[in-house]
């Protein structure tokens, strides 16, 4: 996993696990179309 920021879980598509920074960065930027769950 090293620095990595982006997980997709094997056998899931269509879902991302993300840093808490990529996170902030997507709400600031008003990203439509993404919903947040805290895994």
């Amino acid at each position: 996993m090293g620095d990595a920021k982006v997980f997709r879980p094997w056998g899931w598509s269509g879902v991302l696990i993300v840093s808490e920074d990529i996170k902030t960065a997507l709400e600031r930027a008003n990203v439509t179309g993404v919903e947040f769950e805290e895994v």
